[in-house]
């Protein structure tokens, strides 16, 4: 049941959001749990828009260095909680092959990342929060006309423990220095 319900949000949720990018002009996409696999994937379909994920572990290096060594293979299968893990071993490192910068939340895990995933070298940012002006330079940016709004879709859960209070902040003071931004949000209150 939460397995075919993260099945049905990677088939359907990328159709949606790439109706979303289209229809609003969104030029910065973030994905954490690889949700939108399938759009990151196919993003030579939206060439101005800028595909970026965020992770607060590393689930190959947790499961090598954790998970396998304590409960064993078997366990790791059978358990339904473990199970998830395994789904997110594939996940996670598709999501960050298709991104065009991959975010993560502390120092330490910069170095994990690019260990299990070498092809993250050259596109990994650690980043408090998220938060970090210097990823948003990137060159598709800059092309844009003076006067055009620059669109930034966030889709998951808003809470203040995802940065979202930060986030509002930042838009605020854009607004206030009339920089020419829009945000449109996915998603319900987290739990």
């Amino acid at each position: 049941s939460s397995d075919l319900n993260l099945l049905n949000k990677i088939f359907n949720l990328p159709v949606q959001v790439g109706k979303l990018i289209n229809d609003y002009k969104i030029n910065i996409v973030h994905d954490t749990f690889g949700h939108l696999i399938r759009l990151f994937k196919n993003k030579k379909n939206y060439p101005n828009t800028v595909f970026i994920n965020s992770l607060y572990n590393i689930t190959k290096w947790d499961s090598i260095e954790f998970f396998l060594p304590r409960y064993g293979l078997l366990s790791f299968i059978l358990y339904k909680e473990l199970r998830y893990w395994i789904i997110n071993l594939f996940l996670q490192k598709w999501i960050c092959c298709y991104s065009q910068a991959c975010i993560v939340q502390a120092p330490g895990l910069v170095d994990r990342l690019q260990k299990c995933y070498p092809f993250c070298r050259g596109k990994t940012f650690w980043v408090s929060n998220n938060i970090e002006p210097r990823i948003w330079n990137t060159d598709k940016l800059h092309k844009k006309e003076k006067n055009e709004e620059i669109q930034l879709l966030m889709v998951g859960g808003v809470s203040e423990s995802k940065g979202f209070d930060i986030f509002l902040d930042l838009l605020m003071r854009a607004k206030e220095r009339k920089l020419p931004i829009k945000a449109v949000c996915i998603g319900g209150k987290s739990r």
